[in-house]
């Protein structure tokens, strides 16, 4: 089969689905517990090898073992800026004040880090050392609010968390609730922490 026959397969297959879906809505909070939870495992799986699966995420998440994973996303909802913006920024302020012409390139799945590689070279070029940079990255990614009612619940929902963020708002509200916290960051990591009560793991680096 073509390329093109069968994107165009694809397609129709998935608008007959979602027609179909949208002409069924269901009240997902009406009627009890069980009548909810059974028209939710019917609605959201077609395949019927999916129903096990679900399950199996109903029984952890009862059990206490599960964990969140939180991103960017619940930190720009307090007011810190997206690694994005913060690059331009840089971008704009290291060309400024060293007179330099740095390209902002975003082609490529890793342009961020290349970017970012690039300041930090211009600046221990310029000054010999990235120090001043760090500093700016750190001052950048300030909280207009301390925590978001995603923080809250997540919280009180979830015993384990892991973050690619590296602000403190997540360690601060887990504190808060529950007072201790172990706290790890990646490459050291005892799994042995996920025995405790309450866990937080910084998958990329902690503020």
């Amino acid at each position: 089969m073509k390329l093109s026959k069968m994107i165009s397969f694809v397609k129709s297959k998935l608008s007959f689905f979602f027609k179909k879906k949208l002409e069924e809505p269901i009240d997902y909070f009406s009627g009890e517990p069980e009548d909810s939870y059974s028209k939710s495992r019917d609605y959201l799986f077609v395949n019927i090898r999916n129903f096990g699966n679900f399950d199996k995420l109903i029984t952890s998440f009862s059990s206490k073992t599960f964990a969140s994973f939180t991103g960017a996303g619940t930190s720009i909802l307090t007011g810190i800026q997206s690694w994005n913006d913060c690059i331009e920024k840089f971008v704009e302020e290291v060309n400024s004040t060293f007179s330099v012409n740095l390209k902002l390139d975003k082609e490529g799945a890793f342009w961020q880090q290349r970017i970012i590689s690039d300041i930090i070279r211009v600046f221990e070029e310029k000054t010999g050392t990235a120090k001043d940079f760090y500093a700016k990255v750190k001052s950048s990614f300030f909280p207009a609010t301390p925590y978001t009612g995603y923080h809250d619940k997540i919280v009180e929902l979830l015993n384990h968390h892991l973050t690619t963020n590296f602000d403190l708002l997540l360690e601060k509200r887990i504190r808060e609730k529950h007072q201790k916290v172990a706290v790890q960051c990646l490459p050291e990591l005892d799994f042995k922490v996920f025995s405790c009560n309450e866990t937080l793991v910084y998958l990329h680096v902690r503020k």
